[in-house]
């Protein structure tokens, strides 16, 4: 049996309110999650999905409850300890237009997770840079446009990029899809899911699009009333 790199036990949330609004509240919420694995959270809107993947990345603490990824528990650890542990597990969510800062440049936007970390000189960084955005198929001559001039599609390679340009070994992304076209949303679960299987990462999303869950999924959990249930 292969080692767990994500494990949730007991989870649970408390009522409370965000500046986008209320924060769903969760009970006892228990699952597992493999290398490699690519997992969906399956909810509608105000279900609970949003708030069950910020918990597990520690963005908000939950009530009660463990998580664990890989041996260390997170739920233990203080603020300034979860920061060096983010390289390896990423989160990203919300709207594509509004998660970047529209006059930055590409390259500027996926280079600064780079710099926060202080992770190889300029000439590494640039190459970095380069590799990831290529794997979300993101041309050269794009490198030096402006997050505001691009397409909502763009933006959103351009958000899974600068949260891959750290190599992390989990990647949880809320609604990675929701805000896009069809036509958009399937070639990027198409990259996602092909990144997945040619590399260590391990995928953790959220839709509410049940046909898309099911086609890009090893695995589809349904969160409905607080709770998980597996599909």
């Amino acid at each position: 049996m292969s080692a767990l790199i994500l494990r949730v036990e007991t989870l649970t949330t408390a009522p409370a309110r965000a500046p986008s609004g209320p924060v769903s509240l969760l009970h006892g919420i228990d699952f597992e999650l493999r290398p490699r694995e690519q997992v969906v959270l399956l909810g509608a809107h105000g279900s609970g999905k949003t708030t069950l993947l910020r918990s597990v990345a520690l963005l908000q603490r939950p009530a009660a409850g463990r998580v664990f990824f890989e041996a260390e528990e997170l739920t233990r650890l203080s603020e300034s300890r979860l920061r060096g542990l983010r390289r390896s597990f990423q989160f990203t969510g919300g709207h594509p237009a509004r998660t970047l800062w529209a006059t930055a440049t590409v390259a500027q936007t996926v280079r600064e997770p780079l710099q926060i970390h202080r992770l190889g000189n300029a000439a590494e960084q640039e190459a970095r840079v380069a590799e990831v955005l290529q794997l979300f198929d993101l041309n050269p001559w794009l490198f030096n446009r402006r997050i505001a001039s691009l397409s909502l599609a763009l933006r959103q390679r351009v958000v899974l990029a600068r949260a891959l340009v750290l190599k992390p070994r989990l990647l949880l992304t809320d609604e990675v899809i929701d805000h896009l076209e069809p036509a958009a949303a399937v070639p990027l679960l198409e990259c996602l899911s092909d990144l997945c299987r040619r590399s260590d990462l391990t995928w953790l999303w959220s839709t509410s699009n049940a046909a898309l869950a099911r086609r890009f999924s090893d695995r589809v959990l349904t969160l409905e009333g607080g709770r998980l249930y597996a599909a």
